[in-house]
C-alpha cells in the first residue's frame, strides 16, 4: 500500500508522508486489537479451565471435553467397572463361603 502512495503522490511529499504516518498508525491499531482480542480469548479459556477444575471432570458436559480429557474419562470409568466388579466377586465368595455348611469326614 505504502509503494502505490509513494509511487503516485511522491515519496517525499508531505501529504504522502501523512499518509504514510496515517497507514502505519492504523497498522498499529489493528495489531493492538488483535493482541487485545487474542488476551481476551485466553482470559476466557483460563477462567473456564479453572472452572471446570473447580468443578471435577465429572461435572464438565462430554462437549466441553477435549480428546485427552475424554480418554482420561473412559479410564476412570474402565478403572470403576473393574474396581465393582471386583467388589461383586469378593462379597459373593464372602457371602457363599459364610453360607457353606462344614463337611464333616
Amino acid at each position: 500500500m505504502e509503494y502505490v502512495t509513494n509511487h503516485f503522490l511522491g515519496g517525499d511529499s508531505p501529504l504522502a508522508m501523512a499518509l504514510s504516518s496515517l497507514l502505519e498508525a492504523r497498522r498499529h491499531v489493528r495489531i493492538q486489537e488483535q493482541l487485545d482480542s487474542d488476551a481476551k480469548k485466553g482470559q476466557e479459556l483460563e477462567e473456564k479451565l479453572i472452572e471446570n477444575e473447580r468443578k471435577g471432570w465429572w461435572d464438565a458436559s462430554i462437549e466441553e471435553l477435549n480428546l485427552l480429557k475424554l480418554i482420561e474419562l473412559e479410564n476412570k470409568f474402565k478403572t470403576l467397572h473393574t474396581s465393582l466388579c471386583n467388589e461383586v466377586i469378593d462379597s459373593n465368595n464372602r457371602a457363599s463361603s459364610s453360607s457353606r455348611v462344614p463337611q464333616s469326614n
